[in-house]
Formats: C-alpha cells, sequence, structure tokens
C-alpha cells in the first residue's frame, strides 16, 4: 500500500515512498487562476466567464509536456502524467511558458478592450498559480471512462489550499521532490521556499517559487492607431435616452446588433469572445458578405466615447468605416453615426451619390430601432 505524504498534526511528513517504487508515479499537474473568487463575485458574470474561458484556453494550447487532461475545475486544469515524471527543467519551462502567455494575453486584453464593466476592468489583476504532486495513481471506471481516482488525486487538491503568503506561486510537493531526489532546484534566479501545512488528513511539506519575478519587462505591441481623416460621406443625429455607458454596451454588444441594424440579414462571430479593438466579425448585406474589424479612434475627448467597425469588402470601395460617437446630455446620450467610404476607383467615386442615398435610408431606419430597443430596456 501506498504510504500517504501526511502526517498525524504536528508530526513530519515522510518520503512519499521509497525510491524503489517511484518508477510507477504519476504526475499531477494543476494550474489555477487567481483571484477568481472574488472576480466572479464583484464583476459582470458573463463577461468574466469569457474572459476565464479565454484564459483556460490558452492554458490548455500551451500545454506541451504530454499530459492528459482530466478536467476543467471552474478555475483551475486537472492534468495528469500517467506513470511518468517530467525532469524538472521540463517542468519550470512549461509552468514559466504557461505564465509568460497568460500574463502577455492579459496584457493585450487590457489594450484592445472597449468594454467598461467590472470583469473587463478587473481582468489584469488575474494571476497564476500551480500546484504539482507526484505518487501512485489509480484510475475508476464511470460509464466507461477512466478516470483519475485515489489518494494521490486527494492530496493534489488539498495541497491547493496552502500556506503559501502569495497568489502567483509554483507548489511543488514532497512526492515530487522525492521522485527528481534532489531538494536544491533552481528555477532561474527565483528561489525555493520551504513550506508546510496541516489539513484534516495530518500535515505536509512541500517547497515553492514565487512567480511575480517572471512579469517583469513583459510587454507587447501597442494595437495599430486608427484615424479618420476625410469627411464623411453621411452622417446621422439623434438623441437617445439612455445613459452614455449603458448605449455604448449595447451598440457594441452583438448579440444585440440584428435587432436594430436595417439591411443585416445574417452575423456571425464567435459569442464566447468579448468584443474589442480589432475583433473581427461576419455580416450578410444585402446579399453581401462582409469582414468588419472593429477600430476605436485615437481622437476620443474625456467625455466621449467612440465605437467603430471598419471593412474592405464592400462593393466598389477600398475602405468603409462606421463610426458611433457617442457625447452624454444630461441623463441621456447624443449619438452621431458617421460612415466613412473610400473609393477604390473612378466607378467608386460615380457611385458615391447612390450609396449615399442608400446609406441615408438604411442609416434613419437603424437608428430609429436603436433608440426605440435602448429606450424599451431601460425602462424594463
Amino acid at each position: 500500500m501506498a504510504m500517504s505524504i501526511f502526517t498525524e498534526r504536528g508530526g513530519k511528513a515522510p518520503r512519499l515512498a521509497t525510491l524503489e517504487t517511484m518508477a510507477d508515479h504519476s504526475l499531477i499537474f494543476l494550474p489555477d487562476i487567481s483571484g477568481f473568487t472574488e472576480f466572479v463575485h464583484t464583476t459582470a458574470v458573463e463577461h468574466s466567464q469569457h474572459i476565464i474561458a479565454e484564459l483556460l484556453e490558452l492554458l490548455i494550447d500551451h500545454q506541451d509536456l504530454g499530459l492528459t487532461l482530466e478536467e476543467i475545475e471552474g478555475d483551475a486544469i486537472f492534468y495528469y502524467k500517467n506513470k511518468s515524471i517530467p525532469t524538472p527543467d521540463e517542468l519550470f519551462a512549461q509552468v514559466e511558458r504557461m505564465f509568460v502567455v497568460f500574463h502577455q494575453h492579459l496584457l493585450r486584453y487590457e489594450q484592445q478592450r472597449i468594454c467598461n464593466c467590472g470583469a473587463c476592468c478587473h481582468a489584469s489583476k488575474l494571476t497564476l498559480k500551480f500546484i504539482v504532486h507526484a505518487g501512485p495513481l489509480e484510475f475508476i471506471s464511470i460509464k466507461n471512462e477512466q478516470r483519475a481516482y485515489g489518494a494521490t488525486v486527494i492530496a493534489a487538491h488539498r495541497l491547493m489550499k496552502n500556506e503559501v503568503p502569495n497568489d502567483e506561486y509554483l507548489l511543488i510537493s514532497e512526492g515530487l521532490l522525492d521522485n527528481w531526489r534532489n531538494r536544491d532546484i533552481p528555477f532561474g534566479s527565483l528561489e525555493a521556499i520551504d513550506g508546510q501545512s496541516t489539513y484534516d488528513l495530518g500535515v505536509v511539506n512541500y517547497q515553492y517559487y514565487i512567480l511575480s519575478q517572471l512579469r517583469e519587462g513583459l510587454s507587447i505591441p501597442p494595437p495599430p492607431t486608427y484615424e479618420v481623416s476625410d469627411q464623411p460621406l453621411t452622417s446621422i443625429e439623434r438623441v437617445i435616452n439612455r445613459p452614455l455607458p449603458e448605449l455604448y454596451d449595447l451598440i457594441s454588444d452583438l448579440n444585440q446588433r440584428l435587432k436594430w441594424s436595417a439591411g443585416l440579414s445574417g452575423l456571425e462571430y464567435d459569442p464566447k469572445r468579448i468584443n474589442r479593438r480589432g475583433y473581427e466579425h461576419q455580416c450578410l448585406v444585402n446579399d453581401t458578405r462582409l469582414t468588419l474589424e472593429t477600430v476605436i479612434p485615437e481622437s476620443e475627448t474625456p467625455t466621449q466615447r467612440t465605437y467603430g467597425e471598419r471593412t474592405t469588402d464592400a462593393p466598389f470601395l477600398a475602405e468603409m468605416t462606421s463610426l458611433f460617437v457617442l457625447q452624454p446630455q444630461d441623463d441621456m446620450t447624443h449619438l452621431c453615426l458617421k460612415i466613412y467610404a473610400k473609393p477604390k476607383s473612378w466607378i467608386g467615386h460615380l457611385m458615391r451619390p447612390i450609396l449615399r442615398r442608400k446609406l441615408n435610408k438604411d442609416l434613419e431606419i437603424s437608428i430609429q430601432k436603436l433608440k426605440v430597443l435602448a429606450e424599451s430596456l431601460s425602462s424594463q
């Protein structure tokens, strides 16, 4: 019978097993997003779910230790590697890779986000910790599926609640250290710190590394700027009885677009991703399929917010851009929708009057439907 990593309270945790039996040991690897509970309880739940899902998918895409994904556990991923233990260098490289891409993603999201809800504003405060354990792994069959089971799995999950005084760290259990037969393992310039926690089953020893240093110097290229220099082809203005932040969210929410956009017969987008700067979606307008990119001009003022979409697929045009310029007006919002069109050739110049008439008709219908929708939502 495998020995437990736990001892009676107050005792010293023993070696997990003798070295002769460690050839059968398996790895448990648990990346865990820190700050998740507070994030969900204090922010917009729908957007927080989308942000966490993106981060979990990112961690899965950057796993290259040959681990088996057992389960997604809310804010954590349960991986194992059956009867195989990576070297310290392999494990540390995996931890660093996941930690760095995680924080690069959050930096990029902070640059690109257009939403100011609690979830989107506080996403940059999320971080990542890792619990890594090793021991004999058992399996149980449930509905013809093999699931990891036993004392090693229980021990790894107990270790997720520990005495580490930080939110971003790598915790290595004594069980894994025993497999490596070495307790003086460098992780770059990070220092190994001895720790111990007491659980209902007893006391466990471990080592941990604070990962904060890995974030120092991380940066990403700034998003491309977008400026409008020419005069709009056409524009329309309305005062809408809805506060500016709420109207902005309604306009930029692709889930609501078909309810008010005239001439739009179809829309394709990923409902799991939050609209942001550089995000692309497909729409069908008058039997023409267009790819639209979300753009935000750099010329905003402290009181003005602008949401834009541009396409290079419009017939006869090199580029067409729609800009929704919103400014507060008492408790309401002044909206100005401007359409910019750059002709592709002389034919495009000839088509401008026809395009303007068509756009004016669609814009009148769209803005009226948007006004009715916005004001009906505000009264609910």
